[in-house]
């Protein structure tokens, strides 16, 4: 399933520079620096004492990521996209985590007949309570038909989540142990652990964070988006968990602008129609083609780091090229971007096994192990 997104006019982003400071070397007497050094030993075990790591200063390994999130919940792998159940007022339904989307949204058709939720009397949108994690009163949720999601098995697709939830908090999707986690920003841990625990950082600066202010411009939705490469071709690319191609391997959809720019820079592109796609648009009853290419050898692509050197490689991808008919232009997405845009969708994640969404810092982290 594919949706279209909203368009993102493109900046050059200058990336973020670590400052290092340089301790000085002192000059004091014997006295200033034992009561220095006794400062350091309190200092560090009061660190460990609030942090609550179980190896801290006993030699052992730290505690996992998952002692740093707060809540757990179960998800369901259907169609190759994550779902969880939601309570809207009081009825239940699995929503879509959908990073790709900024609104939440609910059919409330998904639900049976006599439990569907209903809206706050005298609004168009408005129910009662949405509870995924947090209970949010009187929230706002937008009616949408998902009756044409098929291929989920036992479950139907009451809704999405959208970024106007999920970016207010750092959530973890494990696709491996079928869970989605949560995390205080202000108790979760350090860099330094995640790195060390196998996970690498792309930036999303300027396009996903716990403040709109801080992105590009008021225009700019709240969309998780990295920097990749093709070859020696770059480009922004979204990260899409409800984007699913139902490949065996990871898919990356490319607009004409990146598809142009990889020919351009040796890119090898060959034609495969048997994997070719109709998708659904944002237009009911509207859908578009989308053509299948696989890449040469030497054409394999990397997520970049904020230093803008590789996080995660992958050898072997296939690419599908996304052109926006007249009719559905109104929907947006980086089909009608002028600059080069890409899509990543749910093979990719899930192939990464654990993604973790910091809104707070801009950071995607991906587990490389």
């Amino acid at each position: 399933m594919a949706r279209e997104k909203y368009v993102v006019k493109e900046r050059k982003i200058k990336r973020p520079v670590l400052n290092k400071n340089r301790m000085k070397k002192g000059n004091g007497k014997y006295t200033k620096a034992l009561i220095l050094g006794i400062g350091f030993v309190v200092l560090g075990i009061g660190f460990c004492f609030v942090s609550g790591l179980s190896g801290c200063g006993s030699g052992k390994s730290p505690a996992p990521i998952t002692s740093y999130m707060s809540e757990k919940r179960e998800i369901i792998i259907a169609g190759h996209m994550p779902y969880s159940k939601v309570k809207i007022n009081n009825s239940e339904g699995y929503f879509l985590i959908d990073y790709g989307t900024t609104d939440t949204r609910i059919d409330t058709n998904a639900f049976p007949v006599n439990d569907r939720p209903k809206r706050v009397p005298g609004t168009p949108y408005q129910f009662d309570s949405f509870q995924f994690f947090d209970t949010i009163k009187n929230p706002t949720i937008y009616i949408n038909d998902y009756s044409n999601i098929k291929n989920l098995g036992s479950i139907k697709q009451a809704g999405i989540i959208g970024t106007d939830f999920l970016s207010t908090h750092i959530f973890m999707l494990d696709y491996e142990g079928k869970a989605i986690y949560k995390a205080n920003p202000n108790t979760f841990c350090p860099d330094s652990i995640l790195y060390k625990e196998g996970y690498r950082a792309a930036s999303t600066k300027g396009y996903f964070s716990n403040d709109r202010k801080k992105l590009l411009n008021d225009s700019a939705v709240n969309v998780p988006t990295v920097r990749i490469s093709i070859g020696n071709a770059e480009a922004e690319a979204q990260i899409d968990p409800g984007f699913d191609s139902g490949q065996g391997i990871p898919v990356i959809l490319v607009n004409q602008a990146l598809f142009d720019a990889m020919i351009a820079h040796g890119t090898v592109l060959t034609r495969v129609p048997k994997a070719d796609g109709i998708w659904t648009t944002c237009v009911p009853g509207v859908t578009q083609k989308i053509e299948a290419y696989s890449a040469g050898a030497a054409s394999w692509m990397a997520i970049l780091g904020a230093d803008g050197n590789p996080v995660v490689v992958l050898p072997e991808i296939r690419i599908y090229l996304k052109k926006t008919p007249t009719a559905v232009q109104i929907c947006g997405g980086i089909g009608i971007w002028e600059t080069p845009a890409a899509q990543i969708g749910s093979s990719f994640l899930i192939s990464r096994k654990k993604v973790i969404f910091d809104p707070f810092k801009s950071q995607v982290w991906f587990y490389t192990k």
